[in-house]
């Protein structure tokens, strides 16, 4: 569908982002273009079936949590966002939950958002979208998005509403996904512990 709707030339346009190494990073990542190239042309004449097999099931876990949930926000920051902006910055996450859960997926901002909370909303929107996505569930229809001025992230889930409210602080990098868990009643995974050579 890309290339459908695509005007190919002879070069690919990498954002400064994705280069910035150093020169050894560079230098590699060059010397695998033509590989890449050509393997790209062997799937486009239709000989690389096992690569597109991979692509296709690996797609959505690998690629797109990372282009949707980092790259997409950190362009630029207006002085004021707007709810229809940040609305907008939802139907990705929406498409991507809608075909985890196997039914329409929405998230939403919660209707006593201020427009001052909206920044706090896009700080934690990448990591909030992969910790509810990494836990969804099929009784899930809709996750609602709130700020609150409590220490931690709340998590409460009604009917079939995850409601979900961020402090202060943002979003942790460890916390959320299980207090989500025990909101959804969905067992979190054991916990491992190393005591030199043994594993508890």
């Amino acid at each position: 569908e890309v290339l459908d709707t695509t005007r190919l030339g002879r070069y690919l346009l990498l954002e400064v982002g994705e280069v910035l190494d150093t020169d050894e990073g560079i230098h590699e990542l060059l010397s695998t273009l033509a590989d890449l190239d050509a393997q790209v042309e062997r799937a486009l004449a239709g000989e690389e079936e096992a690569w597109l097999d991979e692509l296709r099931q690996s797609w959505q876990d690998t690629v797109m949590p990372w282009w949707a949930n980092h790259l997409y926000y950190n362009f630029y920051e207006p002085t004021a966002w707007s709810r229809d902006d940040v609305e907008a910055m939802l139907l990705g996450h929406d498409a991507q939950m809608s075909a985890r859960v196997g039914h329409p997926f929405r998230f939403r901002l919660a209707a006593n958002l201020e427009q001052h909370q909206l920044r706090v909303v896009l700080r934690a929107l990448p990591l909030l979208a992969r910790d509810v996505e990494q836990t969804a569930t099929a009784h899930v229809w809709a996750c609602e998005i709130g700020v609150h001025d409590g220490p931690n992230v709340a998590v409460a889930f009604r009917d079939t509403t995850l409601y979900v409210a961020v402090g202060p602080r943002g979003w942790p990098n460890e916390g959320p996904k299980r207090r989500i868990m025990e909101a959804l009643g969905v067992a979190p995974p054991p916990s491992r512990y190393e005591y030199g050579r043994a594993t508890v």
